[in-house]
């Protein structure tokens, strides 16, 4: 990707350039950037983060329009992510880990202690443990 600098020709430009080029606006500075190659079929793994990306993306639009939720992912805005629902398109794709579970103080009995340390790039507002026995 060039970054274009002071050109007063191409101020205000965008759109492609041919068929191989495009110029782009981000974040308020200009690129011309190479155009993808059209014609080759998607493998799987594209085609799942594509469909994993659409959720996520509705699921920040429709965050975003709630103010409470707005409000909170704000809370996580930063350089890299400069508004609210880039922060919830994030937290959505980046999905919590499981560092460790402890289960030592677990005897089998309702109430006995499992501790489970899991990050995110966001919050963690809970973790749910299910245990099964043998038959399922």
């Amino acid at each position: 990707m060039s970054k274009v600098r002071k050109n007063p020709l191409l101020e205000g430009l965008s759109g492609k350039l041919g068929e191989t080029h495009a110029y782009r606006k981000i974040q308020g500075k200009m690129y011309m950037v190479t155009l993808p190659e059209k014609g080759k079929p998607l493998r799987e793994d594209q085609k799942v983060f594509i469909t994993k990306f659409q959720r996520a993306a509705s699921y920040a639009k429709a965050a975003v329009k709630i103010d409470e939720v707005r409000a909170t992912y704000a809370t996580g805005i930063t350089q890299k992510k400069q508004n609210a629902y880039t922060v919830a398109l994030s937290d959505v794709l980046n999905p919590p880990k499981v560092n460790e579970i402890k289960a030592s103080d677990y005897n089998g009995q309702a109430g006995d202690e499992i501790r489970v340390d899991a990050t995110d790039d966001f919050r963690v507002v809970r973790v749910r443990v299910t245990i099964y026995d043998a038959d399922g």
